[in-house]
């Protein structure tokens, strides 16, 4: 993993979830200042849509967060993936608790996804 000083955390909307390790969001970069990105779930591969599992994946991560739900991401100074998209660990409130878990290791622990070395 990249050492602290290139981490970015944000507070992040989500408007789209693509598969199970894709998610469009509406990212607060402070000052007032938001930006739509797409993120690629750092660290995880989920099947493609196409492949069996796939929209199960896709939508076990959308009950999980649905559309609008508030998050937190953390992305990595210059790390992106073959089609431009920023690599990050999600984070969203538990539902009980409030405490923030990773949606990546999640995904991963609910047998949806698997981890994918970069």
């Amino acid at each position: 993993m990249p050492p602290k000083e290139f981490e970015y955390w944000c507070r992040a909307t989500v408007l789209s979830i693509h598969d199970g390790d894709t998610m469009t969001l509406n990212i607060d970069r402070g000052a007032r200042l938001y930006s739509v990105e797409p993120i690629r779930f750092y660290r995880i591969n989920a099947p493609e849509l196409f492949h069996p599992g796939g929209k199960e994946a896709r939508d076990y991560l959308r009950n999980l967060v649905p559309i609008g739900s508030e998050i937190r991401v953390q992305t990595f100074k210059n790390l992106n993936d073959k089609y431009g998209r920023w690599l990050g660990d999600l984070w969203a409130p538990h539902a009980e608790t409030g405490v923030l878990f990773c949606l990546n290791d999640h995904m991963v622990q609910a047998g949806h996804a698997s981890y994918k070395a970069y």
